[in-house]
């Protein structure tokens, strides 16, 4: 992680975006172990999220950006409010195989796009150093050192590094099982039926489009919250609440 921030830290963030943004993909369908290849490969240019948050924050006023982060939220949620909508209309029209191979590959399209709007964006950091690969191996052991940080950091910090690892440690070992919960031991659609293939079952189907309408819901409460709480944020203060 270290040696990833200080890259980050050392060299152009907004050509780090784009690199990678541009990565993320799970459109080869054709089995879980394609499945599994492209979430590893979307967490890991998930390596840019730093990056794009160092911008945002840069960019906001200290008394404004619960506000600010807020009304971003705001406007992603916008944007993605109606996706649930759209891949319940695809699993609902061309079943759940199909449906999804077109859901991917409409994203990694949005992703590319998004990746090509993000060249916009205004470097925060002053004398950028050009980036290189071979300075960056070589910077790689320095960059190790920098896990001491822990040293001079306060221990706000720490406990918040904890509670964070605490929460995302939590939410991976769970999330991907609300949905066999929901199909499987609440059936929201119905009784499975085992002798079935899953995309050929109806019960499961009907499932999945219940599921689309519950994403929306989400979504949508999402977007009624945001700028509350975003003003409740810089009004009680971050630690505060």
């Amino acid at each position: 992680m270290w040696e990833t921030l200080a890259y980050i830290d050392a060299y152009l963030r907004c050509r780090l975006i784009l690199r990678f943004l541009c990565c993320g993909s799970k459109l080869a369908l054709y089995s879980w172990h394609f499945i599994l290849a492209g979430a590893i490969l979307q967490n890991i240019c998930l390596l840019y999220q730093p990056a794009l948050n160092a911008i945002m924050a840069d960019s906001l006023p200290p008394e404004k950006r619960g506000l600010g982060f807020s009304v971003l939220n705001l406007i992603t949620s916008v944007s993605t409010t109606p996706a649930p909508v759209a891949a319940l209309f695809l699993v609902a029209t061309f079943g759940s195989e199909l449906g999804m191979r077109i859901a991917y590959t409409i994203v990694v399209l949005l992703y590319l796009a998004a990746a090509t709007v993000r060249l916009k964006l205004k470097e925060t950091l002053k004398n950028v150093e050009k980036a290189s690969f071979k300075e960056a191996v070589r910077s790689y052991p320095k960059a190790l050192q920098e896990g001491n940080v822990w040293k001079v950091a306060p221990r706000s910090m720490l406990f918040l590094f904890i509670s964070e690892l605490i929460t995302c440690s939590s939410l991976a070992m769970i999330q991907t099982l609300f949905l066999v919960y929901a199909f499987h031991v609440l059936q929201i659609g119905g009784t499975p039926s085992p002798g079935l293939p899953p995309q050929e079952d109806p019960a499961l189907q009907l499932a999945r489009i219940k599921w689309g309408y519950l994403m929306t819901a989400l979504f949508s409460c999402m977007l009624i919250s945001a700028l509350p709480a975003g003003k409740l944020i810089d009004k009680a203060g971050r630690k505060g609440l």
